[in-house]
């Protein structure tokens, strides 16, 4: 008897390649689940950016003599996330002030996080005088 050509695949080779195909799809899957919980990571700490960068700009533009040394806490409730503000003597001088925001939040697993924002607020500051708007150091305090 004559053996015919054998044309097409086995069975074992179709499993194989299934096999194969399925291990490569669940990787592809793992891989997609962890970047969505990456991208949800990444906009819970933009939004803390924000709102750190928003709270300590309106204390940035606020008088010198308005920044008493204190702590203060707040909750958004739209949000989920606990805003503190300290506001401190530096070195103990009185011309410098430590202006620490803290943004908390729980994000998608639960976890506690923390973004934390920090700047030095001088009681001088650079403001335009005369008429060609050169700027020049002067103080904040009346007669200084």
């Amino acid at each position: 008897m004559k053996h015919l050509e054998e044309k097409g695949v086995s069975l074992l080779e179709v499993l194989v390649a299934l096999a194969i195909f399925g291990m490569m799809m669940g990787v592809i899957m793992i891989m997609m689940v962890r970047e969505h919980e990456l991208i949800r990571e990444s906009q819970g700490l933009l939004q803390a950016h924000f709102k750190a960068n928003e709270v300590m700009e309106t204390l940035k533009v606020r008088p010198y003599e308005e920044l008493q040394s204190s702590s203060t806490s707040f909750v958004l409730e739209s949000e989920k996330k606990t805003v503190t503000v300290e506001i401190s003597d530096f070195n103990n001088t009185n011309t410098l002030k430590k202006i620490v925001v803290t943004v908390t939040w729980l994000d998608h697993a639960k976890r506690k996080r923390h973004y934390v924002l920090t700047t030095l607020r001088s009681r001088f500051s650079m403001v335009p005088v005369g008429e060609n708007n050169n700027t020049a150091l002067q103080t904040n305090v009346q007669g200084g």
